[in-house]
């Protein structure tokens, strides 16, 4: 159906112009952060035991061959995947914060209100930190590492202030 201008109420054309004409933007919010490993159940360990993850839910795809686990961390959902034809990426990864220094995921983040407490009952649960609590001022936040069984890096944040 063709509409002339003329029909149009007054302002009526100029809201149809001003109209963006591409689809609205989607409505997206986190999901999950999944992670390959070498050692589904070292790994699912590490993180119950010292995060205090939650494992809710496991399901093996292939005959068996890749097997993916959930686990939840607060409001944080992680994915373990493990798949018996992965490989090793290389170089590996050094050590927080010379571990950004490879393209692709670097680590994923939680958030603590208290960071010194919440390393004082990581340490006091055995772990040991990757880099110590340390102060990012252009982000407004302070920051601990953790390196799970695999070398995989886990911030944990506060906001400052």
């Amino acid at each position: 159906m063709k509409i002339a201008a003329h029909m149009l109420m007054p302002g009526a054309l100029a809201a149809l112009m001003a109209a963006p004409l591409h689809a609205a933007e989607p409505t997206l919010q986190p999901f999950m952060v999944a992670v390959s490993v070498s050692d589904l159940q070292k790994e699912t360990d590490w993180y119950v035991s010292l995060l205090g993850a939650k494992v809710v839910k496991d399901a093996d795809f292939g005959n068996g061959g890749t097997h993916f686990r959930w686990l939840m961390i607060g409001n944080q959902r992680l994915e373990l995947v493990y798949s018996p034809t992965a490989k090793d990426g290389s170089p590996a990864r050094g050590k927080p914060p010379s571990h950004a220094g490879l393209h692709g995921y670097t680590h994923f983040t939680l958030q603590s209100p208290d960071l010194a407490a919440t390393k004082a009952a990581l340490i006091a649960k055995g772990a040991t930190l990757a880099m110590d609590i340390t102060e990012v001022k252009p982000l407004g936040i302070k920051v601990l590492y953790l390196a799970d069984p695999e070398g995989n890096a886990v911030e944990i944040a506060q906001p400052a202030g």
